[in-house]
């Protein structure tokens, strides 16, 4: 791979984009529907406005790229002067380049696929990645989308500093730590934020809630790092609190989380975790294991919060987590409309609309949730990997809602996820989904090469053939998530060989 300066990039992607400002062009910016795609055409949006340019947003779904040719190919029948794409994967790439003359576009992304083939292209004058700079491949990526279009538009914007908290919040929708040394450019606009008054850091538990939450009603809503037995359980959230010692009322009152000191934390915590303990939490595990898993749940429930001092006390979007679950639900609703209000720092109207979001989706996930959960037989757990029977409670809706906190859970966030639901396309489908949490420790390429060949024993499922009926095939293909479609026909010996694949995967 040939690697180029990261201020050269920046600095001509700047360039390029001023230049069609200037010269009052018409921009289109084209958003990903992710949180990263929406904050950072928001970013830009701010920037091109600061700077008296013209400019529109449009957010595309990009999960089936036949559709999106479609969209895309429509847009271009409109005949802008210059677009601007963010948050798309690198596969996209080539597509856009078929359509739309080199000079005529900016893409903005931070994965890691096909990079090789784009630079032998020579197309890093249109193409902004931290990989055409970044050369240990070791290393995480230092980078998210919206980091990247910030970095852009702080060249011929200052203004656009007031906005610095806002790839902070896309951060956290990407699950990015920022104790991790490897994030030195994020934290250096983290680091901006801080010194402006944007955003306050506060150590203590993280429940993923406003800070005016009373500690009883956030232990027990803490879905940000679901604990089974506790998360939805006022009753045991109300004795964790009576055994920590912490004195958590005043005048009849408890009191809220933004009320407690560092050793109130610290008694809480210790707390929850004398809890797993006693709820066989540790059952079968080896010291060593049992070590990790309490320095895995101090990592996960202990660390800083990230409050935004210019939002309300009880605003839900006080807390960088859940500004970045708002802009979230607003992604899986296609309210984009809302998510981008929201990041233009519209607090008017859009506020009610927000919360009933939020509303909404913590008692869809808390009903589902529960359900599953209740009905031992749908949901089994060997303390490596857990299968889920979603039929019919779960659909491709809501799906994400719950696997989302599994993967982040205290309970289970070191598990491999194998899910089953029914298709919304065919009452002869299932859908069969594989998903690698961060702490999971699994061989997965391993497994996703093995389900591939399995698709082709099967019927020959490299076929491309998504109208055969009969056949299984994969159809969604992502670093740590693979989605496969299997006809009722073939599910027991796809369930059969889906545990060999991962069990094998266990032992690699």
């Amino acid at each position: 791979m040939r690697y180029t300066d990261r201020d050269h990039i920046l600095n001509t992607a700047s360039q390029k984009l001023l230049n069609q400002i200037e010269h009052q062009k018409d921009i289109f910016i084209l958003s990903n529907s992710t949180v990263d795609g929406l904050v950072g055409s928001a970013i830009l949006l701010s920037a091109i406005h600061n700077s008296n340019g013209n400019t529109t947003i449009r957010c595309f779904n990009s999960l089936k790229i036949e559709d999106f040719k479609i969209e895309l190919t429509a847009v271009i029948d409109e005949k802008h002067d210059f677009y601007v794409f963010v948050d798309f994967d690198s596969n996209f790439f080539d597509l856009i380049t078929s359509l739309i003359q080199e000079s005529n576009y900016l893409f903005v992304n931070s994965d890691s696929r096909n990079l090789d083939q784009i630079l032998q292209k020579d197309k890093t004058v249109t193409f902004v990645n931290p990989w055409i700079w970044q050369r240990d491949n070791d290393k995480e990526n230092r980078y998210t989308s919206s980091s990247l279009t910030y970095l852009i538009a702080k060249n011929f914007d200052r203004k656009i500093i007031r906005s610095s908290f806002l790839p902070i919040v896309a951060a956290f929708s990407k699950n990015i730590d920022f104790n991790n040394n490897d994030q030195i450019e994020l934290k250096e606009i983290l680091q901006s934020a801080l010194d402006l008054n944007l955003i306050e850091r506060k150590k203590g538990l993280n429940f993923g809630v406003i800070e005016t939450t009373p500690i009883v009603d956030a232990i027990e809503n803490n879905t940000a790092h679901f604990i089974k037995g506790v998360t939805w359980n006022k009753e045991n959230s109300f004795k964790i609190i009576e055994k920590s010692g912490v004195e958590f009322t005043d005048n009849n009152r408890i009191r809220t989380l933004n009320e407690l000191e560092d050793e109130d934390f610290n008694k809480i915590f210790n707390a929850i975790e004398k809890y797993i303990e006693e709820n066989y939490h540790h059952k079968n595990k080896s010291d060593d294991n049992i070590k990790e898993m309490k320095k895995r749940n101090r990592d996960l429930l202990f660390g800083y919060n990230y409050i935004l001092t210019n939002e309300e006390a009880s605003s839900i979007l006080k807390n960088i987590g859940s500004f970045s679950k708002a802009l979230d639900l607003c992604v899986r609703n296609q309210t984009f409309g809302l998510g981008l209000s929201i990041c233009l720092g519209d607090r008017n109207d859009t506020m009610m609309q927000v919360t009933n979001q939020i509303i909404d989706h913590d008692n869809l996930i808390k009903s589902v949730s529960n359900q599953i959960f209740d009905e031992k037989w749908r949901f089994y757990d060997d303390k490596e990997t857990i299968y889920i029977n979603g039929e019919g409670i779960l659909d491709e809706k809501n799906i994400d809602l719950f696997t989302s906190i599994l993967e982040k859970s205290v309970s289970f966030a070191d598990r491999l996820i194998c899910l089953r639901i029914l298709s919304a396309e065919s009452d002869e489908e299932y859908k069969y989904t594989l998903i690698k949490p961060k702490l999971a420790k699994v061989d997965f390429v391993k497994i996703k090469k093995k389900i591939y060949d399995l698709a082709e024993i099967h019927d020959d499922l490299n076929n491309n053939d998504n109208n055969n009926s009969s056949s299984t095939s994969v159809i969604v293909d992502m670093i740590n998530k693979i989605e496969i479609r299997v006809p009722i026909i073939n599910l027991e010996v796809f369930l059969s060989n889906i545990k060999k694949i991962v069990l094998d995967a266990k032992r690699s």
